[in-house]
Formats: structure tokens, C-alpha cells, sequence
């Protein structure tokens, strides 16, 4: 656990052991699409195309559709939200071309960052022995997204408005409806800190 202002450790035990970030690599790949948001290179409102790639993705999902269009906006929700991986993939294509060339983008952030003991195989942290970080990269990485990105809220972009649904209640509107939460909310304290 990091200090975000100071930069100061406050606590570690291991922190620069190899781990399987999972889900975690998705901090990464929003870190990527909201540098190309940042520099004009994708819109919130592009139409992104959903690839039979992205549509294979297993584990957590968005459940778009081979050749759908969805919103950059919208695809952003389904990767931080729902933590869906077909989102996330399709997302990197948007940005990269290919999810591979996203991929060696996110390593070269990793780079410029200095998150030394971090590589990654995927921008949806499947899981692949080549594919690892550490605590202390994780640390390194919530504290430049919030560095960088200080207008994000949530985690997201200026301008995009999340509504929390929850999975296991999907044929309930009221329900997701009555949790729901936009980008608007105040920041909350700036400790990034891992586990």
C-alpha cells in the first residue's frame, strides 16, 4: 500500500513477487484506451465493431454479439462494470488494431511507468504464465492512472456515465435501476493499494 501524494510505502509484505494479476490487467488496459481517449486517438461516441475474436472471450462477459457496434463509451462500462472480457478485448482492437498490438502497447506503458516486474499476454488477464505483475507495479499503476486521469471518477473518463447493474438480477430493471450510480459522484480518497 502506497501513498498516492508522497508516494510513500505504508505497508508491504512481498511486493515485488510475481503474481497472476486476472482481472487486475484490465487497470492496465483502461490505463491504455484512456490515453488514447486523452490524446483524440478514439471517441467516447466511436462505433467499435464486435470481433469473433472478442465475441470468444470465456470467463466474465458483456455478451455483445460477433459484428454488433458498440460505443467505446458503452464497451468502457462493460469493462470496468461488469469486468467483461469480450468488452476488454474488443476495446484493445479498437485502440491497437489487434488485440496483440495492444498488448505490446500496455508492456510499453508498463515500461515507461516502471513497472519493472510486470508483463503482459492479454489485455483481459487470462490466464498465461508469461502473463504476472507484482504489488508493487499494481501500486505504481493506480497511482499513474490517477495522476493522469485525475478528471476520472469511478474510474472512468470525464463524461462517461455508469449505471451499476447486477448481474444476478438481470430480469429485474426496478432493481438495477434503483442501484444505480453515475461518474458524478465525489472523488474518494486517493490510496491505491493492493492485495
Amino acid at each position: 500500500m502506497i501513498d498516492h501524494d508522497s508516494g510513500r510505502v505504508l505497508a508491504a509484505l512481498d511486493p515485488d513477487s510475481r503474481q497472476e494479476p486476472a482481472s487486475l490487467t484490465k487497470v492496465m488496459t483502461a490505463y491504455g484506451v484512456f490515453r488514447a481517449l486523452k490524446e483524440g486517438r478514439i471517441k467516447l461516441d466511436d462505433m467499435v465493431t464486435i470481433s469473433e475474436h472478442a465475441w470468444k472471450q470465456e470467463g466474465s462477459r458483456m455478451f455483445v454479439e460477433v459484428g454488433k457496434q458498440v460505443s467505446v463509451e458503452n464497451l468502457i462500462q462493460g469493462m470496468i462494470v461488469q469486468s467483461g472480457n469480450d468488452a476488454t478485448v474488443a476495446l484493445a482492437e479498437h485502440v491497437g488494431g489487434t488485440e496483440a498490438t495492444f498488448v505490446q502497447m500496455m508492456n510499453t506503458y508498463a515500461k515507461e511507468l516502471g513497472m519493472t516486474g510486470s508483463r503482459y499476454t492479454n489485455s483481459a488477464g487470462m490466464p498465461d504464465p508469461e502473463h504476472y505483475t507484482t504489488a508493487r507495479d499494481s501500486a505504481i499503476l493506480s497511482s499513474a492512472l490517477i495522476r493522469e486521469f485525475p478528471s476520472t471518477t469511478a474510474g472512468t473518463p470525464e463524461g462517461v456515465h455508469l449505471e451499476r447493474h447486477h448481474a444476478a438480477e438481470p430480469q429485474r430493471p426496478a432493481v438495477a435501476r434503483s442501484r444505480r450510480w453515475t461518474g458524478s459522484r465525489p472523488a474518494t480518497p486517493r490510496l491505491p493499494a493492493t492485495a
